[in-house]
């Protein structure tokens, strides 16, 4: 048996293979260009970042309206939104282009050490032809798309540096920018998303690999870790610095850091008889005795018990919680309490004004007037501190889910026939204004946008769903190769040299998907359901290409121990 090598390519076949995948990576490029985006009316998601962007374009840089506050989402996708206001490119399309130039960047490399033009070639069309990417979920403003292809990015170009460090006569020279581009594609990608264990996490696994490997000498394992972790060290110092010079308060975000979270996590930890209550971790029997014991909390019952009672609606339609606030839209109604009360006039005001709250929460805590429970905070943002036993088990359906739903596409299949429309909802005139002014591309009027959408989905759907059936069977396949390779090295008895790059990224990339699906599917068990599906799309390049590269090792196995076999037969 031979397998298909680069000298077994003649330079003619070559060319007709590069052009082949120019030529069909140019189709899907042109196709994601040709699709509109979803104008989902999302007032805390892709209206928010729609907002931000407008007032960046706008010179204001204060806070935005609607009450939120500038600094409660991850400050580096607006600025994406208005990098592709520049150069005349939605941000959907743009984020496929980063995609698609980052698995260009992962082919490449693995072409240097397979010297397999079809290997490396099958990489980048796999995981750049994936259905997800042209459907309808894939078209709204959701940042998640963004961070997972920096994510991607970074961990490419950490292990990358290894890899020419193990090549390279002057390791040090060429280490340093790939080690300090890393670190700035490393506080992006945290200042895209709030929630970033998973990514670290990552990180120090990824460090475990290359350090038990035995490739490398410790002092280029140290050299190249000081200074990433410096340059991220300075670059999140810069982003505090530029929201200190706007905000007047030294935070990355206002979710994850500053006074909010800490608010969520006092007032979570007021224990009362009732017990912690599933999906409602801060209860209205721990907000009365909060505007009890916290003058400055009591301030906010008027909103909370009054209007705020409308965010309820969104909790009951997800976890069924419709007596009380559930986690997912509290910290909503809380942040809207807060600006309707005046407070969030500034953000400085508004930390203040939190940080007095905590202050009185923490003192009838100490001082015991009030009985107070804390454990291992688990979203920060949400409240939630205590994960019962039942919470984790209920999180394995979901986690299931999750896979079953990875590997057949979130049934972004779609029956289409004469009566099919995708999007008939008009937004508020002066809304789809903001969007027209901020969005390249968007048609002059409502109408005119709705058709567009609805032709140009219902003419690409019967390609998808056959596409996405096809890719689907792909999947499963590169699923039960993978779950060879295990079997492979230990018949071998893990007598096979494999390529550390490959490897490390192989781990990182199975990590990365199982951890998000992880912490996905605890949040719909503790937090709010749906979570698990509305953000699980965008792990999904993770999981294609550690399928592929599954897939390399396996025919770089078999084909040393075929040519082990040539050399000394039985």
């Amino acid at each position: 048996m031979k397998t298909v090598s680069n000298k077994s390519l003649s330079n003619p076949l070559k060319m007709v293979l590069v052009f082949s995948a120019l030529l069909i990576l140019s189709g899907l490029i042109i196709v994601r260009r040709w699709l509109p985006v979803n104008t989902l009316v999302a007032y805390f998601d892709d209206g928010l970042f729609l907002s931000r962007a407008e007032f960046i374009l706008s010179g204001q840089l204060g806070e935005i309206n609607w009450g939120f506050n500038a600094l409660v989402k991850g400050t580096f996708y607006p600025w994406f939104i208005v990098f592709g206001n520049k150069i005349n490119l939605n941000p959907v399309f743009l984020s496929y282009l980063v995609l698609v130039l980052v698995i260009l960047f992962l082919g490449t490399i693995v072409y240097s050490f397979t010297k397999n033009f079809l290997i490396s070639l099958g990489l980048i069309l796999f995981v750049a032809a994936d259905p997800l990417y042209f459907s309808e979920g894939s078209s709204r403003l959701m940042r998640e798309f963004i961070q997972q292809n920096l994510v991607l990015l970074f961990f490419v170009l950490f292990n990358a540096i290894f890899y020419f460090i193990a090549r390279s006569k002057s390791p040090s020279i060429l280490a340093l920018p790939l080690t300090i581009l890393s670190g700035i594609v490393l506080a992006v990608s945290i200042n895209v998303r709030e929630e970033n264990i998973w990514i670290y996490s990552a990180y120090f696994l990824n460090i475990i690999i290359l350090f038990f490997s035995r490739k490398f000498e410790i002092k280029h394992l140290v050299f190249v870790n000081i200074i990433l972790i410096i340059t991220l060290f300075i670059s999140i110092q810069v982003v505090r610095t530029i929201n200190s010079h706007f905000y007047e308060v030294n935070l990355q975000n206002s979710t994850t850091e500053g006074e909010f979270p800490k608010m969520m996590l006092n007032l979570s930890s007021i224990s009362t008889s009732q017990g912690n209550v599933r999906y409602s971790a801060i209860d209205k029997n721990k907000r009365e005795i909060a505007y009890r014991i916290s003058p400055s909390f009591a301030q906010l019952q008027p909103y909370l018990e009054g209007p705020g009672q409308a965010w309820v609606q969104f909790g009951c339609q997800d976890t069924n919680t419709c007596d009380d606030y559930s986690n997912g839209w509290f910290h909503v109604a809380l942040r809207e309490a807060i600006r309707n009360i005046g407070w969030w006039e500034t953000e400085k005001i508004a930390q203040e004004k939190m940080g007095q709250i905590n202050n009185e929460i923490s003192k009838a805590c100490e001082d015991k007037v009030i009985e107070c429970r804390k454990g291992i905070a688990f979203g920060p943002a949400y409240g939630n501190q205590f994960i019962s036993y039942q919470e984790v088990s209920d999180s394995f359906p979901f986690f299931s889910q999750y896979v079953k739903s990875s590997l057949n596409n979130w049934g972004i299949k779609r029956e289409v026939n004469e009566s099919t429309i995708y999007k008939t909802e008009i937004m508020p005139e002066d809304l789809y204004t903001s969007w027209k002014k901020t969005v390249p591309s968007m048609p002059a009027g409502q109408n005119q946008y709705l058709d567009k959408y609805n032709s140009r989905y219902l003419m690409l759907q019967p390609f998808l769903n056959y596409w996405s059936s096809i890719y689907s069977i792909f999947l499963t396949i590169l699923l039960i190769v993978n779950l060879l390779i295990p079997f492979l090295l230990i018949f071998y008895k893990f007598r096979v040299k494999l390529n550390i790059f490959l490897m490390s990224t192989y781990i990182i990339f199975l990590y990365l998907w199982v951890s998000r699906g992880i912490f996905l599917s605890l949040n719909s068990s503790v937090n709010f359901k749906s979570v698990g599906l509305t953000y699980a799309l965008s792990g999904r390049v993770f999981l294609s290409s550690f399928l592929f590269l599954g897939l390399i090792i396996f025919f770089s196995i078999l084909k040393q121990k075929l040519k082990s076999w040539e050399q000394h037969p039985m």
